[in-house]
């Protein structure tokens, strides 16, 4: 009997080991992906109206992996277990992942977080973007505020050679678009100060990671700040 038991209790112990190698040689089999396993509701702006998998949550609520956040009239901020941060505008909805997935609405992104949608896939290291997927329409919008993203489709995530999007430029994709016919283009002055003046960097408690760094980069994007550029609100 004592060896039965101390048997059992040796593999229960070995059980979470074995388990968290797996997870290990399965998360470098994908070393481009940022390493995600939930979020925590961190702020709630302009109402109460935000949901985890349909169910009404709150501040400091968690998002597990696989999970659905959506928001109705109201923006929310999520923080990420690996140190990122993003925030979903009005009547938007992403699924925590591996990438995060923007199904509806508006998600900006900032630090070690990649997004997908459509079908492509945006790899980042401590850029800040948005993914913007419009519900009656097939394109989505992906736009570099800071630093440089790849984007490369779901199905292929190591092509010999990715859409890289630096600050200020901007893509639109379709699902099953070519990758070789995505052109960068880029924003003007006043598409960008829009962004950073507004719903989603307006009236949120803590700032996202880098985010003091975007008037430095309309400065050198445009040669002047958005202060003196007048935001149609």
């Amino acid at each position: 009997m004592f060896t039965v038991n101390a048997t059992i209790q040796r593999l229960i112990r070995l059980a979470p080991l074995s388990l968290g190698c797996s997870i290990a040689l399965t998360l470098l089999q994908f070393p481009g992906l940022a390493q995600i396993t939930r979020a925590t509701i961190a702020d709630i702006v302009g109402g109460d109206r935000v949901y985890i998998e349909q169910t009404q949550a709150y501040i400091r609520d968690l998002a597990e992996f696989g999970e659905e956040v959506s928001t109705e009239d109201t923006r929310a901020q999520l923080d990420f277990d690996n140190g990122a941060a993003g925030r979903l505008q009005r009547f938007s909805n992403v699924q925590i992942g591996q990438c995060v997935e923007v199904q509806d609405g508006t998600l900006v992104a900032s630090g070690p977080i990649d997004g997908c949608v459509s079908g492509f896939l945006v790899r980042v290291e401590g850029t800040i973007f948005t993914i913007d997927r419009a519900t009656n329409t097939a394109t989505s919008d992906i736009k570099t505020l800071e630093g440089q993203v790849e984007l490369v489709t779901q199905n292929n995530p190591n092509p010999s050679n990715p859409v890289l999007i630096p600050a200020g430029q901007k893509v639109s994709v379709r699902p099953g678009q070519p990758l070789s016919s995505i052109v960068p283009q880029p924003m003007t002055k006043g598409e960008y100060c829009s962004i950073i003046r507004g719903d989603l960097f307006q009236g949120f408690r803590n700032p996202l990671p880098n985010e003091d760094r975007l008037e430095e980069v309309v400065v050198r994007l445009y040669g002047s700040p958005c202060d003196t550029f007048p935001v149609i609100w």
